[in-house]
């Protein structure tokens, strides 16, 4: 049963990856870049703020310990706790929303000083329009926790999937402008979270006991992951915040570039992470000498990403322009999407690998030196970016960005040494990075003539992959043969 939920969850994060991906493109193909799709980034980039740090993940880490203690004694307690706990969180989004809604103008004019008076006053609509989806997104986090508690994983992917494809089904009704983009947002996750919410209140109707609930316990632990995904999305925010101040265009191109940087940082670090989980659980919890698992699923990571990474460096500007090039487009903004994808392609590695330690590290319960670690980096990588600005121009960001990720991942590396977990030798390390960035680089200079299409770059992906995996199952010892023995 665990492997089937396990399965779902995987399958559907990867789906909603494609799908996200997809929204993407299109968007790119139909409006491009300027003024306006500016002025949506920098409203969505709010919207996101909420959304990721009242995530699932995050909604849970803080209350579902003591909702399973108490669905254990009684169910009418655990569906009390739900409600009290829905309603404080209701509340407190409600509450952001509405300072977000009066105050728009003056955040704005914070966060992007360089706007001029017409995209603040565009940007505060639109980001009023969307106001609603912060509130939606957060009760979605107790809705799931309800299906999950119940190892129904199933249901709940499917709202995320129509929420996903809504999106993209909606921006071909109509002419596609940001206004209507907004609105499909809205439209998308309100049809997400009533498709969610529908099973519930029919239980809810049905609710019998005279037991009451006095409060509820936050989880300690939970309160620094929900710290930690603050800080990391008000650095993505900064980031944003930096590139709107280089002129018109550049933070639409910006977010586009961010969309192909993130997406195997997403897919590979939470997929791969999610797979193996239970078993890693298992290893840390038990602390098992061996932990191959954990060796195992770390290689798998850092591969996959490195093949990514070195991808996207070789291949810049052929995938902005397969995916990306269309009227909407301009050469300059792809040659400039392209730049941005060659910077970052060394941040994807590290990022990646910093998701994968910081599950690693939780379930340490090292969340509070994380977080305190992560606080002190950020800050340090704010004060340096100005000095690297005065050298290196626009490319300050994804420098100061990989030197300080850098930095973290070996700060997690120090935690998770501490309690006995190495994940991977220097040699392990240094031949991975060997034979994918060699591999991809080969069938770079033989194969980059057929990397005009989709089906073109998708044969040499593939084709990285597979000669990868058999040089590494050359070495003894190596991560391909332990994956061989699992079957």
């Amino acid at each position: 049963m665990r492997i089937v939920n396990l399965s779902i969850v995987t399958g559907c994060s990867i789906l909603i990856s494609f799908l996200g991906l997809a929204r993407e493109i299109f968007t790119a193909r139909l409006l491009g870049t300027g003024n306006n799709y500016d002025c949506f980034v920098a409203a969505f980039s709010l919207i996101s703020f909420f959304l990721v740090l009242f995530n699932q993940q995050n909604i849970q880490s803080l209350y579902l310990p003591d909702y399973h203690r108490t669905r254990l004694q009684d169910e009418n307690l655990s569906y009390q706790l739900k409600i009290h706990f829905g309603s404080y969180l209701v509340g407190v989004t409600t509450l952001i929303a509405f300072i977000l809604y009066f105050f728009a103008g003056n955040i704005i004019h914070v966060i992007f000083p360089s706007f001029s008076k017409d995209k603040m006053s565009l940007t505060a609509d639109l980001l009023k329009l969307m106001m609603p989806v912060i509130i939606l997104n957060a009760t979605l986090g107790i809705f799931h926790s309800h299906f999950h508690s119940r190892n129904k994983f199933l249901y709940p992917a499917i709202g995320q999937l129509i929420n996903s494809a809504l999106i993209i089904i909606l921006m071909f009704c109509g002419q596609l402008n940001v206004y209507w983009l907004a609105k499909i947002y809205l439209i998308s996750m309100g049809a997400c979270w009533m498709f969610t919410a529908l099973p519930l209140f029919k239980n809810t109707l049905s609710w019998k006991g005279t037991t009451k609930i006095s409060s509820v316990k936050i989880v300690k632990n939970g309160i620094f992951i929900l710290l930690i995904s603050c800080i990391e999305q008000l650095l993505h925010l900064w980031f944003r915040s930096y590139f709107s101040s280089f002129g018109e265009g550049v933070l639409s191109e910006f977010s586009y570039a961010w969309k192909l940087i993130y997406f195997p940082v997403y897919l590979v670090g939470f997929s791969v992470s999610t797979a193996f989980f239970p078993t890693i659980v298992n290893e840390v919890s038990q602390n098992v000498t061996d932990k191959k698992n954990i060796r195992l699923s770390s290689q798998i990571t850092l591969s996959l990403l490195i093949l990514a990474a070195s991808f996207l460096y070789f291949f810049a500007f052929e995938i902005s322009t397969v995916l990306y090039g269309q009227e909407a487009m301009n050469i300059q903004s792809l040659h400039s999407i392209s730049k941005l994808l060659q910077w970052f392609s060394l941040y994807i590695v590290i990022t990646g690998m910093n998701i994968y330690l910081t599950r690693l590290a939780h379930l340490c319960k090292k969340s509070k030196p994380l977080f305190i670690g992560l606080a002190c980096i950020i800050i340090v990588q704010i004060l340096i970016t100005p000095l690297l600005v005065k050298k290196y121009a626009d490319f300050s960001i994804p420098l100061g960005a990989t030197l300080c990720s850098t930095v973290f991942v070996l700060f997690q590396l120090f935690l998770l040494k501490k309690n006995n977990i190495h994940i991977m030798s220097i040699t392990d390390w240094v031949w991975i990075c060997v034979s994918c960035i060699g591999i991809t680089a080969v069938l770079c200079y033989w194969l980059k003539p057929f990397s005009t299409s989709v089906s073109g770059l998708t044969t040499i992906g593939i084709a990285c992959c597979f000669l990868t995996l058999g040089i590494n199952a050359i070495r003894k010892n190596s991560f391909v043969g332990q994956i061989f023995s699992y079957f």
